[in-house]
C-alpha cells in the first residue's frame, strides 16, 4: 500500500513538471497512467505500442515478413479494442 501511495505522488510530480521526466522512467509513469485508465483507453495505448513496435521492425529493416507480420498483429489489436 505505501508503494503505491508512493507512486502515485511521483506520477503526480511528474505530471506537474518537465524537469520530472528526466528523473523517473518513462515505463513508471506509463504503468501509472494505465493503473488509472479505462479498460478501452488500456486497449488503445497497449496496441500504440505495438504500433511503435512495428515502426521501429519497418524502420530497422528486418524482413517483410516480419514486418508484416507484426502489422497484422497491430490491426488485429486495433479491432479487438472496438
Amino acid at each position: 500500500m505505501k508503494v503505491l501511495i508512493l507512486v502515485a505522488l511521483v506520477a503526480c510530480l511528474v505530471n506537474t513538471s518537465e524537469a520530472w521526466h528526466n528523473i523517473i522512467p518513462e515505463w513508471l509513469v506509463k504503468a501509472f497512467h494505465l493503473a488509472n485508465a479505462t479498460p478501452e483507453d488500456r486497449c488503445i495505448t497497449i496496441c500504440q505500442d505495438h504500433r511503435q513496435e512495428c515502426l521501429t521492425r519497418i524502420k530497422n529493416m528486418e524482413s517483410m515478413y516480419q514486418a508484416g507480420k507484426c502489422r497484422s498483429k497491430m490491426f488485429d489489436c486495433f479491432d479487438k479494442c472496438n
